[in-house]
């Protein structure tokens, strides 16, 4: 008896065979051809040659994206803490704007910044309503696992501006909680930054422990940006919040204790870090080597950018199209001027390489890992063809 060949073996036998035929030759040939031309076409409309569809607003983009994470972020402990208390089966679920507000997020417009001014700010918006429509369910969520009574509800509230060192509530309270919630399934510590202005403060856990803080002086780079004009906040106060228990929480207690402040003071070390030491060049102010259980680790570190090619009646260099003007990237600075901070949580080195382009080299203590936070921009109109990385 004969078996009947597979789909796979069927499709392999077309594949070889139909190339042989002129039919089948002259039919992708034409493929070919028309490809070819719907490509040229495209690429030589008027939109792409001048670049009005690659021309991406930068600091638009990241906002949204910014805010769409958190938006996920979000979605994902809404949905956790609704669960845990069954909010949503007695009443409709708060969080479906935060599903619809991501769904509209994934056009290709939101990812490169490239839609005009006013979608722009109709995406804020649809972000900014489901970012108040979560506030509303993790505030019942939270308040239901915390206390039976009503009475005893508490306020929550949201800080979107962290990205650039502010918050309302941490500047302008002299009391306040902080809940750091853990969606993971699995114990976890976790740094806590909050952006608060030069005065000293006191943080305790649930059981009223005093837990070790400090004081780290905000960026200059960060203090000097247009986003947070009317923030107060000079320094971050950091904690370590430890043992949060899997799908679960832990509030702590912050109190302004005093308005006097000792400042903060730059250690004059080249080296940040215990057991997993950063080091720097004196010269260059730029990462020389790591050194970690008696290994050292040569390091070049650098910001780069490659310049875009023009247009020449071509594809243009933007949002849609990584064209770059060859293969030679330029760096931005070939050192950079740098203060070093050390402290009981955290040591940092803060980098500048140019007046528009920053970094911060971060190591939290007892951890095994380094942290690098770039910020780049304004970008100058003579880079304005130019992508950075």
């Amino acid at each position: 008896m004969l078996a009947r060949e597979t789909p796979f073996l069927e499709d392999l036998r077309i594949r070889m065979m139909l190339p042989a035929t002129e039919p089948y030759k002259d039919v992708a040939e034409r493929r070919k051809q028309k490809e070819r031309e719907i490509e040229k076409e495209f690429f030589a409309t008027d939109a792409m040659t001048n670049r009005e569809w690659t021309s991406s607003n930068q600091p638009q983009r990241h906002a949204i994206i910014g805010l769409a994470t958190h938006d996920f972020v979000k979605d994902y402990v809404a949905k956790q803490l609704e669960a845990m208390t069954q909010l949503g089966q007695v009443e409709a679920s708060s969080i479906d704007s935060l599903r619809e507000a991501m769904g509209v997020m994934q056009h290709h417009d939101a990812i490169t910044g490239t839609e005009k001014q006013h979608v722009a700010e109709d995406y804020m918006r649809i972000l900014t309503n489901a970012f108040e429509d979560a506030r509303g369910s993790a505030e019942k969520s939270l308040n239901q696992l915390i206390s039976q009574d009503a009475s005893n509800n508490v306020e929550v509230f949201n800080c979107l501006e962290l990205n650039v060192s502010s918050c309302d509530v941490t500047e302008n309270q002299e009391k306040f909680v902080v809940t750091v919630y853990n969606p993971l399934s699995h114990e976890v510590n976790h740094f806590v930054r909050l952006p608060v202005p030069s005065a000293t403060y006191t943080v305790q856990a649930p059981d009223g422990a005093l837990q070790t803080t400090q004081m780290v002086p905000i960026p200059k780079e960060v203090l000097e940006s247009p986003e947070r004009a009317s923030s107060t906040a000079t320094h971050d106060l950091v904690f370590k919040a430890e043992n949060l228990p899997s799908l679960g929480f832990r509030s702590y207690y912050v109190t302004k204790t005093s308005d006097s402040f000792e400042e903060v003071q730059p250690s004059g070390d080249l080296s940040i870090g215990t057991d997993l030491e950063v080091v720097l060049d004196e010269t260059t102010g730029l990462v020389k080597t790591l050194r970690s259980n008696g290994v050292e680790i040569p390091v070049a570190q650098n910001l780069y950018f490659y310049k875009g090619a023009a247009a020449d009646n071509q594809r243009a260099s933007g949002a849609y199209i990584f064209r770059p003007n060859g293969t030679s990237k330029t760096a931005i600075s070939d050192s950079s001027t740098f203060v070093v901070y050390k402290g009981d949580v955290v040591d940092e080195i803060h980098q500048t390489f140019s007046d528009w382009a920053s970094q911060v080299v971060r190591v939290y203590h007892e951890e095994n890992h380094v942290e690098f936070e770039w910020l780049v921009g304004p970008i100058p109109t003579e880079y304005d063809n130019a992508f950075c990385f």
